[in-house]
């Protein structure tokens, strides 16, 4: 596994819509833009090691989205729909002066990825979707009752319980992910939270636990897939619940991303880029090296 001490990762705070948002740089800023877009609940750093395997071909970058690891919070009257990341993905790079870019997104941010590839296709040079098409489709007569159960949550929110150390941190990540590395769960526990008064308390905020009033729709999701121009390498890991061999319409999703090359990646779960960096790294190289 990576040294993590070791990760050359420039640190600053992007000024969007209003908001500060974490911003980690790899590398040489004159080589080809790699963005990374991390998963629901994670943070840049989740990146760490997969962008030390990366950044010596490419000038890499992650953000910690809204509400997650270092950036801030929506206002009060503002929130986490996908429409929201993808309008800050747009002005973060424009902040950043990063005309075209490689797209690389996990899980949520794979999906916020692709979304954002679809509406801007001639801004993205290349997409790495790894595994962001598992989103739970909901039935629109179950929309109404979710739009009041969010609204009457949105007052008091249930906060994440707070934690004796980082370590105990640690080991609810591992609780989640018997395939992540213990070294790799202290640095992300350490990176993903702040201690205040002898207790440690999760970065993101409560609001993101609420569900949303605007669940994932496939069909407006295909939409974006299918307005796709760039080369796509969709990825997945051998162990994961979001294989398309699983589930029948993860397979009938992938479909919409035409012509895109697929891998599986052994040994791997759903954060596959945790599980095998070196393996995801080459995978990703392989394909950019085409280009």
């Amino acid at each position: 596994m990576p040294d993590f001490s070791s990760c050359a990762a420039h640190l600053s705070a992007t000024p969007v819509r209003g908001l500060s948002l974490q911003t980690l740089t790899w590398g040489d800023s004159r080589l080809p833009p790699l963005v990374c877009l991390h998963g629901y609940l994670d943070h840049a750093h989740t990146f760490d090691a997969l962008a030390q395997a990366l950044s010596r071909d490419f000038y890499t970058l992650a953000w910690s989205a809204r509400g997650h690891g270092g950036s801030s919070w929506a206002s009060p009257d503002g929130y986490y729909h996908f429409v929201e990341y993808v309008a800050d993905l747009h002005h973060w790079l424009a902040a950043l002066g990063l005309e075209q870019v490689i797209l690389v997104g996990h899980s949520m941010g794979g999906m916020i990825a692709s979304l954002y590839a679809g509406a801007w296709p001639e801004r993205v040079r290349a997409l790495v979707n790894m595994e962001g098409w598992m989103a739970q489709a909901v039935a629109p007569d179950e929309i109404p009752a979710r739009v009041r159960t969010w609204s009457e949550q949105l007052v008091k929110p249930s906060g994440f319980r707070p934690l004796p150390s980082v370590r105990a941190a640690a080991e609810r990540l591992l609780a989640g992910d018997s395939q992540m590395d213990e070294a790799q769960a202290l640095h992300l526990a350490a990176t993903g939270t702040f201690e205040r008064e002898g207790m440690f308390h999760w970065r993101h905020d409560p609001r993101l636990r609420l569900r949303s009033p605007y669940p994932f729709q496939p069909e407006v999701a295909a939409a974006y897939w299918q307005d796709i121009t760039c080369p796509t390498l969709l990825l997945w890991g051998a162990d994961s619940p979001a294989h398309p061999r699983q589930v029948a319409a993860y397979s009938e999703r992938l479909a919409h991303f035409r012509g895109a090359q697929a891998q599986e990646i052994p040994a791997a779960g759903h954060n596959l880029h945790l599980h095998q960096p070196q393996a995801v790294a080459t995978a990703i190289r392989a394909f950019l090296t085409d280009l």
